[in-house]
């Protein structure tokens, strides 16, 4: 598929009116989806979108710290509060982006989440070490 920034952005506007607010899986993954389109889809989780989302798979997309430092600013502000499963590997995903999850985690958010996949990224020992402070505090069980 070729989603890219101007489907998510559509999906986002129709997510934040309200659509699919009873629907538990959104896979986008192998898409073309970059910073633009996963900061639109934050935004609109931030407004209430997606309530009852259990998964969430964006792996292989073409986002990286700009787009995972706006999901977890979402998920710090209390956005996809049923989240179980994050499916973020196969992006340019690195230290930065790795840390703002991790803030977000320890800081309460995504609690209910039990599987995090972080596969084939650009993530180093200094993100790494953010998310294991973050597990020692307990956040994420």
């Amino acid at each position: 598929n070729v989603i890219g920034d101007a489907g998510v952005n559509s999906l986002a506007s129709a997510c934040a009116s309200g659509a699919l607010a009873l629907i538990e899986t959104l896979e986008m993954s192998l898409n073309q989806v970059r910073d633009t389109g996963v900061t639109a889809l934050a935004q609109a989780c931030v407004r209430g979108a997606l309530p009852s989302l259990k998964t969430l798979g964006l792996e292989y997309n073409r986002f990286g710290d700009a787009g995972l430092v706006a999901l977890a600013d979402a998920f710090a502000h209390g956005a996809l509060p049923c989240l179980q499963m994050l499916n973020l590997g196969g992006n340019r995903i690195g230290n930065a982006g790795l840390t703002a999850l991790a803030s977000a985690c320890a800081s309460g958010a995504l609690a209910s989440l039990t599987l995090l996949g972080l596969m084939h990224s650009q993530i180093g020992d200094v993100g790494m070490a953010s998310l294991s402070e973050a597990f020692a505090t307990g956040a994420l069980g």
